[in-house]
Parts: structure tokens; sequence; C-alpha cells
């Protein structure tokens, strides 16, 4: 099996995560990557108000068919299981580290 090509995307944290998140979706988009990496800054607090964000990206990105979100929250797990039942055609997970986020 090939390797899926994965793109990876820091956000800024001093920026809009709304904002990176869209320019991770591009990032993926331009590199024609299959799989998207996002590491949420250490700061963020990820929350449910993601969820409808995140799913709408990935639904205007469909080449997109892996998502990991990487934060060291462990609400983060909560988030991801949303995502996926709102994506039944991604592969969705969270990780702690890039190291682990296993795309």
């Amino acid at each position: 099996m090939l390797p899926v090509p994965t793109h990876l995307h820091t956000c800024a944290a001093d920026a809009s995560l709304d904002d990176e998140l869209s320019a991770a979706f591009r990032g993926a988009a331009g590199a024609g990557a299959d799989a998207l990496v996002v590491v949420l800054p250490a700061e963020a607090r990820p929350s449910r108000e993601l969820v409808p964000v995140i799913a709408a990206l990935a639904r205007a990105t469909p080449a997109v068919s892996a998502l990991a979100l990487v934060h060291g929250s462990p609400t983060l797990s909560f988030l991801t299981s949303s995502l996926a039942l709102q994506l039944p055609g991604v592969r969705v997970r969270s990780a702690a580290t890039v190291e682990t986020a296993g795309l």
C-alpha cells in the first residue's frame, strides 16, 4: 500500500483558529494531500463550536479523507468523535502529538 500524502499545518497562536483551520484545509487541497494533520496551539481551548467549522471545511475539501487534530486537551477526543459522525467518509482522530497522529 502506498503512503497517503499528508499535509501538516501548525496553527499560529496569535491568529484566529477559524482562519488557521481554513488555511490548513486550503493548504491540504493545494498540496494534493489526502490526509491533513492540524496542530492546534497549546493555548487553544478546543470546544464544540469547532465541530461545525471543521465539518464545513472538510465537506468543501473532498480530497481530504483523513484528518488528525493534535492538542493535549482531553476534550479533543469528544470533538473528533462528533466530527466522525458528521463526516462518514473521513477518517478522523485526535492525538496529543504529531508523532502519535497515526494517519
